[in-house]
């Protein structure tokens, strides 16, 4: 009917008043928010009206070694979206946040996050999320970044998408 539903961060869309969503590198969609799970770092957004493409949530897991690729807009440079390569190197549940994540080698930088980790065949694994940095005490950390994984994402996105379409929160 010519919506698309839109599944990212709840980190990248949160304090705004209003978002965009930039389709093909080059259309651009004002959004509506459905749902927030802030504790997962979850959001949906719904845009409207084109014919848009459907990715779909891989529902089988994920094995360690496998590879995957992360696309998303690093360091929020100009022109078509970037796609980093990498291997599952562990698949984890963090109890605080209630969620399992994705543990990849793969660059994962601002901007990437809220964008999604495919399979080779292009089904949605994970969404981005972070990445662990430390600074200082001599320990220099390289290739540690995390994705919430499609087993949290299937469970949680049916909650979100039904969902009435709210406000943006503030602050």
């Amino acid at each position: 009917d010519g919506r698309a539903l839109v599944l990212t961060n709840y980190h990248v869309i949160e304090g705004a008043t209003s978002v965009d969503v930039v389709v093909d590198d080059s259309t651009v969609y004002g959004a509506n928010l459905r749902g927030i799970d802030a504790e997962r770092d979850l959001a949906v957004l719904s845009i409207c009206c084109a014919e848009f493409t459907t990715v779909s949530i891989a529902e089988d897991d994920i094995l360690t070694g496998s590879d995957i690729v992360i696309v998303g807009y690093s360091l929020g440079i100009a022109g078509a979206a970037t796609v980093s390569r990498g291997i599952v190197s562990a698949v984890r549940y963090e109890s605080d946040a209630d969620r399992w994540v994705i543990q990849t080698d793969a660059a994962i930088n601002p901007g990437n996050s809220g964008g999604p980790m495919l399979s080779m065949s292009g089904e949605i694994m994970g969404i981005a999320t972070y990445k662990i940095v430390t600074s200082g005490g001599g320990v220099a950390v390289e290739g540690v970044g995390f994705a919430v994984a499609n087993k949290t994402l299937l469970v949680r996105i049916p909650t979100l998408v039904s969902a009435q379409a709210m406000a943006f929160p503030s602050g």
